[in-house]
């Protein structure tokens, strides 16, 4: 995201950001306290920085093979955008639900399910609970190995994994 005098720059799972600018910019670059360096690259000025790098873990409470509590953290750390949540599973689809209440839901499609909890995150929001549904026939296009392994193993959680989005803020200060 880039205004008048900041790049407001996003990335997951990597601490270490790299950008380009051109033309050559006539102002300095800042992050934090530190006045970034440019790098020649071509036609481009290239710039460097590393965000204090975060290790996310999950606590979680697995019921059975289809449900799982997972316990969301009081607050999302400063230098991180968001947490998401890289939610991998077999079924016809996936329910969270945050005081017995259904906050969003995924349908099956292949790839894992990759949430963004920061949103959920709030003052009595202690828990979010992943139910996973058995495969239903209905759903279309989905590869038939994929099906069989489903419907011959059933609906399960194959993995949770929490992985930092990076949040790193880029001023413009005149020379």
């Amino acid at each position: 995201m880039i205004n008048q005098s900041r790049i407001e720059l996003r990335q997951v799972d990597n601490h270490l950001f790299s950008f380009d600018i051109f033309p050559i910019p006539k102002v300095k670059l800042w992050n934090e306290e530190n006045m970034l360096q440019p790098i020649p690259n071509g036609l481009f000025k290239r710039f460097q920085l590393r965000a204090k790098e975060i290790k996310i873990s999950v606590e979680m409470d697995v019921t059975d093979e289809k449900t799982v509590n997972v316990k969301l953290p009081d607050s999302i750390p400063a230098q991180l955008e968001d947490i998401i949540l890289d939610f991998d599973y077999w079924g016809s689809s996936v329910s969270a639900s945050i005081n017995d209440t259904i906050a969003t839901d995924h349908l099956f499609h292949g790839p894992s399910w990759k949430i963004g909890i920061k949103r959920y995150v709030k003052p009595g929001n202690n828990e979010m609970q992943f139910e996973i549904q058995e495969w239903n026939n209905n759903i279309s296009g989905i590869s038939d190995e994929v099906v069989i392994e489903i419907t011959e193993n059933g609906a399960k959680l194959k993995e949770i994994k929490a992985i930092p989005q990076y949040r790193a803020v880029v001023d413009f200060v005149e020379n």
